[in-house]
């Protein structure tokens, strides 16, 4: 591991393993990405009840009277478009959140090296050696 990257783990010797630092309250910090997704996610869903509550309860902004059939006819598939596409925003956002940061690059290079030697270290399969038929 680099000399700069040792600050942000510890060392676990139970598994001869660095696992990143723990917060002050012994929680994992979340990584950016993490809280980018959740805040995706909170945004998301407070847009979609802002709109619905808009649309439907809030009814008519203007009290001229109830909206026209031909209103609805246009409203209805906006709206459920707009809620696909904040929902898809909103499971992108909680998958973003939910999901684990990678691991550091450099452990994953230490893994390959250590494959590529392994794999060096091996000796070679003996050839079968060829029946002769008499």
């Amino acid at each position: 591991m680099k000399p700069g990257k040792q600050e942000q783990f510890d060392h676990d010797k139970t598994y001869n393993i660095y696992v990143p630092k723990r917060h002050k309250s012994g929680a994992n910090m979340a990584s950016k990405d993490q809280g980018v997704g959740g805040l995706i996610f909170l945004i998301c869903v407070a847009i979609a009840i802002g709109y619905t509550l808009g649309l439907f309860w809030l009814g008519d902004p203007l009290g001229t009277s109830s909206w026209p059939l031909e209103f609805w006819l246009i409203a209805i598939p906006v709206y459920l478009a707009f809620i696909l596409i904040l929902g898809i925003g909103a499971w992108i956002g909680w998958t973003m959140a939910t999901t684990p940061p990678p691991k550091p690059i450099e452990d994953f290079e230490t893994e390959v090296t250590k494959e590529e030697t392994a794999e060096a270290v091996e000796e070679p399969e003996e050839k079968p050696k060829k029946d002769k038929k008499k």
